[in-house]
C-alpha cells in the first residue's frame, strides 16, 4: 500500500491551506529517507552521519543531523545509545528499526537536533514507510520544543522545566506528564494520526504500549497519561478525530 505524504493526505482530504511548518517537515522527511537509502554504512555496529543540514529560515533555525547504524543482529546491552531504552529494542524487533531524537538548545550555541537509527539490515522494503510515519512524528516533536525556548521561540508555547527537573522526571510516567512534553509529544501524535488516518487517541495507546510492556509505566498510569493527552488534544487540535 503506497502511504501518502502528509501534504498529499492533506490536499486530498481537505481544503485547508497546508503551513509552511508541515511542508519544511514533509521536505525534510523525504531528504532523510532518501539518504538512508542511499547510504553505505558498515554493518560495524558504529553509527555514522549520513544527513547534516544548516536549517535557517525566517521563522526557524536549527542544525539536524542523522546518525545511522545498520545490523542484523545488534548487541542491544552494549549499544552506545539504545542500551537503556529497551521499548527500542522491541521497536527493532518487531518494526525493523530504532530510533531516537534529541534537542539542544544552549544560549550560546546554535540549536540542534539528533536523529539516531538502528536499522535492521535484514527489513523488507516497507520498513522505509514505517520510518517515514515515525519521522514525521519525530521532526513534528522536536520542531515542537524548539519552538518553546530560545531564538526560534513561539508566543504561548510551554516553557520547559529546569534541566534538573526533566532529569528527576526521566524515569518515570511523570516526564510524559511534563508541560513540555505533553505539548510536544501531542503534536507529533497528531501529524501521524493523520498520516495513519486512524484517531489520535489510538495513536496515544500505540505510542505508550512498548512502555506497558516494558514495566516502564502501569496500566493506571497509562490511563492517566492518556487522560492528559486528549485533554491538551481537545484544546489545541480542533481537527483531531477520536
Amino acid at each position: 500500500m503506497k502511504i501518502l505524504g502528509f501534504i498529499e493526505y492533506i490536499m486530498e482530504n481537505s481544503s485547508v491551506e497546508v503551513s509552511s511548518e508541515s511542508k519544511l517537515i514533509s521536505q525534510l522527511v523525504d531528504d532523510i529517507i532518501y539518504h538512508i537509502k542511499k547510504a553505505d554504512v558498515e554493518p560495524d555496529g558504529k553509527y555514522y552521519e549520513i544527513f547534516d543540514l544548516e536549517l535557517y529560515r525566517r521563522d526557524i533555525g536549527c542544525d539536524i543531523s542523522v546518525y545511522l547504524q545498520v545490523s542484523q543482529d545488534p548487541d542491544f546491552n552494549n549499544d552506545s545509545h539504545f542500551k537503556k531504552m529497551k521499548w527500542e529494542e522491541n521497536r527493532y524487533h518487531n518494526r525493523g528499526f530504532a530510533i531516537d531524537a534529541n534537542t539542544y538548545i544552549k544560549s550560546d550555541v546554535y540549536p540542534r537536533i539528533e536523529i539516531t537509527i538502528l536499522l535492521n539490515s535484514e527489513s523488507p522494503d516497507d520498513v522505509y514507510n514505517k520510518l517515514y510515519i515515525k519521522l514525521n512524528e519525530i521532526l513534528s516533536h522536536e520542531l515542537s520544543h524548539l519552538q518553546q525556548i530560545g531564538l526560534n521561540r513561539k508566543p504561548f508555547s510551554e516553557d520547559p522545566h529546569s534541566h534538573n527537573n526533566r532529569k528527576d522526571h526521566k524515569n518515570n510516567y511523570k516526564y510524559f506528564l511534563l508541560p513540555e512534553e505533553i505539548e510536544a509529544m501531542v503534536d507529533g501524535m497528531y501529524r501521524r494520526s493523520k498520516l495513519e488516518g486512524i484517531p489520535i487517541d489510538e495513536v496515544f495507546i500505540n505510542h505508550l504500549t512498548p512502555f506497558l510492556s516494558d514495566g516502564f509505566i502501569t496500566p493506571e498510569q497509562m490511563n492517566i497519561i492518556v487522560k492528559v493527552w486528549v485533554t491538551h488534544s481537545l484544546k489545541n487540535h480542533p481537527g483531531a478525530e477520536y
